[in-house]
């Protein structure tokens, strides 16, 4: 399930079979009764508050004042929370979105219709060439980074940030319009025994997959199946599922990390790894964010020592290796003044 609304049609075919679903889509601020509602629902996703608060770190590192936000009409409104989430935090650091650029929804998977997507992509009366891109369909990515790399908006002086959702859907797949990226991924242990046997039968099971190591969803699926299987069966009919959860996933570590479990959700600490598209589907790792660190180069407790003022070096759109974009276009050399974005 790649979206909230349908999580929430799932769970209501959960709660009246008495079956536990899991969801790896959940909304970005939570209703008030989710927990009544949907008490067989359990939420697992990532930290998206935490994500939007990285990604300001970003832009605050790059003294960026204007970023344009582009995200999928799902005819929900259902990245409204995430929105908002990020544009306060982009007033905090003085940046603002000065433009959301929505993509219309791809009916068909295997023939969307983009021929729209060169007009919403001509920018003559925006002066940010900063893009953010939060949750899309892997197909809306594809064709988003195809046009903009052809209008010359994937360039140099340009730059573009991809969420997790859309990180994640990278590792398998080849696109060298995206190259100069900066993404975000949610850090896990890879160097642990426990990994190193999961990925041996991960890939015994599974050898079909274009790609042979396990991502984050892979873990996270496998984590909460052992431990919802394991909480199923010391249930009984005075037990409630959400209670054992609660007892099981109090400061649990596992193959994804640390987690824990509150009002019906798997919350992880959120941990994560800038990364930077350098070809197709190859990545380079830049540094860690925490949100009481900010940057750093790895989880040492001395934060002190330890926290970056910058991410490393950064190939970015149009292979600009020798300094950071200036974040706006060129028709704003003129009128600078005004621009208010560097």
């Amino acid at each position: 399930m790649e979206t909230w609304q349908e999580a929430a049609l799932v769970a209501d075919v959960g709660n009246r079979a008495q079956v536990p679903v899991i969801s790896f889509a959940a909304p970005t601020i939570n209703p008030p009764l989710i927990q009544h509602d949907w008490p067989f629902l359990i939420r697992v996703a990532s930290d998206r508050a935490a994500q939007m608060k990285c990604i300001t770190d970003v832009v605050s590192l790059y003294t960026w004042k204007r970023v344009i936000v582009i995200y999928q009409d799902d005819g929900y409104g259902g990245d409204a929370g995430m929105l908002a989430v990020l544009s306060e935090a982009l007033q905090n650091v003085g940046s603002k979105i000065e433009h959301h650029l929505v993509l219309p929804r791809v009916s068909s998977l295997s023939n969307p219709s983009w021929g729209e997507l060169e007009e919403i992509l001509k920018l003559p009366t925006f002066q940010s060439r900063v893009f953010i891109v939060l949750q899309l369909s892997f197909p809306a990515v594809t064709n988003l980074f195809r046009v903009a790399k052809k209008m010359g908006l994937v360039g140099r002086d340009s730059a573009w940030i991809i969420t997790e959702s859309i990180t994640s859907l990278l590792d398998s797949q080849v696109n060298h319009d995206m190259v100069g990226t900066l993404g975000i991924k949610s850090y896990y242990a890879n160097n642990t025994s426990s990994y190193a046997k999961f990925v041996e039968v991960f890939q015994t099971r599974f050898p079909e997959e274009d790609n042979s190591k396990p991502g984050i969803y892979a873990l996270r699926a496998y984590d909460l199946i052992m431990i919802v299987s394991q909480a199923i069966r010391n249930t009984t009919n005075s037990t409630n599922l959400q209670v054992l959860l609660n007892t099981v996933l109090n400061n649990y570590t596992c193959l994804s990390g640390k987690m824990h479990f509150k009002r019906g959700e798997v919350l992880y600490t959120p941990i994560f790894r800038i990364i930077n598209i350098v070809e197709g589907n190859r990545h380079k790792e830049l540094d860690l964010w925490r949100p009481e660190v900010g940057f750093s180069q790895s989880l040492s407790k001395e934060t002190s020592k330890n926290r970056s003022d910058d991410v490393r070096t950064v190939v970015w759109p149009g292979n600009l290796t020798e300094r950071a974009p200036k974040g706006w276009g060129a028709h704003c050399k003129k009128a600078l003044e005004n621009c208010g974005s560097r």
